[in-house]
């Protein structure tokens, strides 16, 4: 038992300290975010109306754009759109993007396809400011809010043996503690946060909030004993 006490402690110091360090890179550097939440540059580029990008899906395959890309941009993170509307124009996202970079792609597309796009004249770049984090948060905001209310408001009624400090602390600590470590997690790796986060945030709440049940169910039991125990005496 001893052994085992020793270990969980061990394990909640290191959970901690990890999430410490996380709260501090948060801070100090911020998350790593993907390109879809960074602020980036798109470039467009406007092939000849005689050439329809809908043909590469049946003529050439998407990664030989995919792989003169790569080389422009060693290695970096982008994408690459065609135009659903307008299939004579592609569409390739980077942070950043130099005009170096743009003759370089539109040399490799001339070579690649046989046509002569004017790097100068068919293509130009848009600024795309970066995505806040609150603002990816905040379609879920009032969900989360009411879900939380009435997890707190069910597990104090069921649960009003344990009393109502004790059920929201777990409730709250679970839940901000999985949050925080997931948070300190992403800020630690470095991972990109992309559009698959806020699905993992929303799984680890329900997770949290069916933990923090099981300990309730078990700290109510206890409840009840002690109770029965004291009535037992008397």
């Amino acid at each position: 038992m001893k052994v085992l006490k020793n270990n969980k402690k061990i394990i909640m110091v290191i959970l901690v300290l990890i999430m410490i360090a996380g709260v501090a890179i948060t801070l100090t550097t911020g998350l790593n975010w993907s390109l879809d939440y960074s602020s980036q540059e798109r470039l467009v580029i406007v092939m000849t109306n005689e050439f329809h990008m809908n043909d590469i899906h049946d003529d050439i395959d998407i990664s030989e754009i995919r792989t003169i890309v790569d080389e422009v941009f060693g290695g970096v993170q982008t994408h690459i759109q065609t135009g659903d509307t307008i299939p004579h124009v592609l569409f390739i996202t980077a942070r950043t993007i130099s005009e170096a970079q743009i003759v370089s792609i539109v040399d490799g597309i001339n070579e690649l396809y046989g046509v002569e796009v004017d790097a100068e004249a068919a293509t130009y770049v848009i600024s795309v400011a970066n995505v806040r984090g609150r603002d990816i948060v905040r379609p879920y905001l009032l969900h989360i809010t009411i879900s939380i209310l009435l997890i707190l408001i069910y597990a104090g009624v069921r649960y009003r043996k344990v009393g109502p400090f004790k059920v929201n602390g777990v409730i709250i600590g679970m839940l901000a503690g999985t949050q925080l470590m997931f948070l300190s997690i992403m800020a630690i790796t470095r991972i990109p946060v992309g559009r698959w986060a806020m699905p993992i945030v929303l799984v680890l709440f329900v997770l949290a909030s069916m933990k923090s049940m099981l300990i309730l169910e078990k700290m109510n039991e206890t409840a009840k004993e002690t109770g029965e125990e004291s009535q037992g005496k008397k």
